[in-house]
């Protein structure tokens, strides 16, 4: 991902997250310099991050802005109810972002550049096949959120481990063999331990 396409799509993800956090369905964000040079100074320290990091990222920030403690601390927000993208992405968002998650930050980066992959290439125990099997709630409802919509193969690409016959909502969905030839392709031991190699 170029640092291009990589602010393109910060830019849309803070804006679309500020309208869910703040429940304004139209809220418009207009990138400023200041914004593209926080971004780069942050793109040249995470250069390998791809869209499920930077969304990750942008949550975590937003979340963080959006709690009671941090309002009742920061009373100029009360006046604006603004989160700016320079706080998202400036140096005191990665001092907070390597202090919160100094142990698990690295398998943060690793899910968004493969950790899945790593996973599925190793030799699986008889739990890991189970749970590659059994059917996730959790899995279930992001299946759930974008079935048979634009968006909906790609979501499940970045948010679950693909099709599954077991799953109702994988059945009923338009795109279920383009889901299933990604397994194929992405996880090809998840892609046999369902049974789909014979």
């Amino acid at each position: 991902m170029t640092q291009t396409d990589a602010f393109r799509y910060a830019v849309d993800t803070f804006t679309s997250t500020l309208r869910l956090v703040k429940g304004i369905s139209r809220f418009g964000y207009k990138a400023t310099p200041v914004d593209e040079k926080s971004f780069q100074n942050w793109f040249s320290k995470y250069s390998t991050a791809g869209e499920t990091f930077i969304r990750y990222w942008i949550e975590y920030q937003v979340n963080y802005y959006n709690t009671d403690a941090v309002k009742a601390r920061e009373q100029k927000l009360k006046a604006s109810n603004i989160i700016l993208m320079t706080w998202i992405f400036g140096q005191k968002a990665i001092k907070r972002w390597e202090k919160s998650f100094k142990e698990t930050n690295s398998s943060r980066v690793a899910q968004n550049i493969g950790q899945f992959k790593e996973f599925a290439k190793s030799k699986l125990s008889k739990f890991a096949n189970q749970a590659v099997i059994e059917l996730s709630v959790g899995e279930e409802h992001e299946k759930r959120r974008y079935l048979n919509g634009k968006l909906g193969l790609a979501y499940c690409i970045m948010q679950t481990t693909l099709y599954n016959h077991k799953s109702t909502i994988c059945l009923s969905c338009n795109y279920k063999q383009h889901c299933k030839e990604a397994l194929k392709d992405n996880y090809p031991a998840v892609y046999k331990i369902r049974g789909y190699d014979k």
